[in-house]
């Protein structure tokens, strides 16, 4: 788990993206950007598959599961679901409460399995609604996870062999009383980066918060260009806050559905020159929405709870 972080390395670093004047952000596709992308429709080998994937309190078992034998009720929340590299991916699914397992199998595109498959006890598949956040301020709210409003999630972690592209796989649940109807799901991995018209150096100008379409609460940036963000063409990004803490992560912009995921894999107090890491990443922004108008991006993500429909904005200018 991360903290609040950003910091400062030194002046060089900071200057790495120069904003020029005038200068706008744009969600075009360039040529580079379109043969980034395209390496994440590429198929990704059972081989590779078989040694990059990574679960956690498992039994990893020979064979393949028993037979379907019952209806157990189990929904998916998506059937294609993103992945992103040194992280992972998350299957969020709800079922009969009487379910006591899953059994997971991985496959590439065109069918052909890894051998074996995992059976992953209930207690694994409970979904905390964590966020997995570094810090409590209100910027943390558009973090929000695409699993967040399911009962069950399989998370799945990569190692750093995983590359861009895509992979399926098959996840059926059990309880006493038999084996439920085998679902199928197709992961694409994404790569890192891909929308060259994002690369620049940003301030926070605020973040607002809506329920049922009135602002709820709104927050105007009083700490200036004291608080900022660099995303640089290769898919790395940083924050600086306060010249206080740094985080370093990862950016990826997804162009089917204009979407954005940050990913923090380490932070730095500056103060105790502390540096706390996270191998799997922490999710920053996780598939939030963009809009960009000029030299100002928006991000936000809905989310419905208890009957109201809250949307969560933060809105970031060109320093």
């Amino acid at each position: 788990l991360l903290v609040l972080s950003a910091c400062k390395k030194d002046d060089k670093e900071e200057s790495e993206v120069q904003a020029e004047p005038g200068k706008t952000i744009s969600l075009v596709e360039t040529a580079n950007d379109k043969a980034i992308n395209e390496k994440e429709k590429q198929a990704i080998s059972t081989t590779v598959l078989a040694n990059g994937i990574v679960l956690s309190d498992v039994i990893k078992k020979t064979g393949k599961p028993a037979a379907s034998t019952v209806d157990l009720g189990m929904t998916l929340s998506d059937t294609d679901v993103e992945g992103f590299q040194n992280s992972g991916f998350k299957i969020g699914f709800d079922a009969d409460s009487s379910i006591t397992g899953a059994y997971f199998l991985i496959k590439d595109v065109d069918g052909n399995y890894v051998d074996g498959y995992y059976d992953v006890n209930v207690n694994s598949l409970y979904n905390s609604n964590s966020s997995n956040l570094r810090r409590q301020t209100s910027i943390a709210r558009v973090a929000t996870s695409n699993t967040q409003n399911s009962e069950y999630v399989l998370e799945v972690q990569f190692n750093e062999t995983i590359p861009a592209g895509r992979f399926c796989g098959e996840l059926c649940v059990y309880n006493a009383n038999g084996v439920g109807v085998i679902q199928t799901v197709c992961i694409e991995v994404e790569s890192w980066g891909g929308l060259e018209g994002l690369v620049n150096e940003y301030v926070v100008k605020e973040q607002n918060l809506y329920a049922d379409g009135v602002v709820a609460l709104s927050e105007v940036n009083e700490r200036g260009d004291s608080w900022f963000f660099v995303f640089n063409a290769d898919g790395t990004y940083y924050e600086l806050y306060d010249k206080e803490y740094r985080v370093d992560g990862k950016w990826a912009y997804d162009e089917e559905d204009q979407t954005l995921t940050v990913i923090d894999f380490s932070a730095t107090n500056l103060t105790t020159n502390e540096v706390e890491y996270s191998p799997e990443g922490s999710f920053y922004f996780d598939r939030v929405n963009i809009i960009v108008v000029g030299n100002e991006m928006t991000l936000s993500k809905g989310l419905l709870i208890g009957g109201v429909t809250y949307l969560d904005e933060i809105i970031f200018k060109i320093k």
